[in-house]
């Protein structure tokens, strides 16, 4: 949902400036007599609040185009006595340890799934030729 109003806004203030470059140039060629700024007449409060409706689209799109958070999942492991749970940050790290531990990997970039009752691991392994 996020992204969507990202889009739009950006599509939005894109729009807006786009015009308003056109109208600009249009209004300073030689010869033109009426332009649009002659039949856009905003006084008071309409300025007022189109002014504040595009310092606030703008404001919008600047903030939802900063990083996102990731969320923190975790896996749990139900048993008869309790439970265990543990995050798959965790076992990211633990994975990207391991290219230390052996002198022909240069690094793993590990990706983590979690389904159902399952797990799965996919790994970009980069090794010395």
């Amino acid at each position: 949902m996020k992204k969507i109003l990202h889009l739009l806004s950006g599509i939005i203030i894109w729009i807006l400036f786009f015009a308003t470059g056109c109208a600009l140039v249009h209004a300073n060629i030689l010869g033109v007599e009426k332009n649009v700024f002659d039949l856009v007449s905003f006084h008071g409060w309409k300025a007022l609040f189109t002014g504040i409706l595009l310092i606030f689209i703008a404001m919008f799109y600047l903030i939802s185009f900063g990083p996102r958070r990731s969320k923190d999942r975790y896996i749990a492991f139900d048993f008869g006595d309790g439970s265990v749970s543990i995050s798959t940050n965790s076992i990211l790290d633990y994975i990207r340890k391991l290219s230390g531990e052996f002198s022909t990997v240069v690094s793993i970039d590990p990706k983590v799934r979690v389904e159902k009752d399952q797990i799965s691991i996919d790994l970009m392994v980069n090794l010395v030729a």
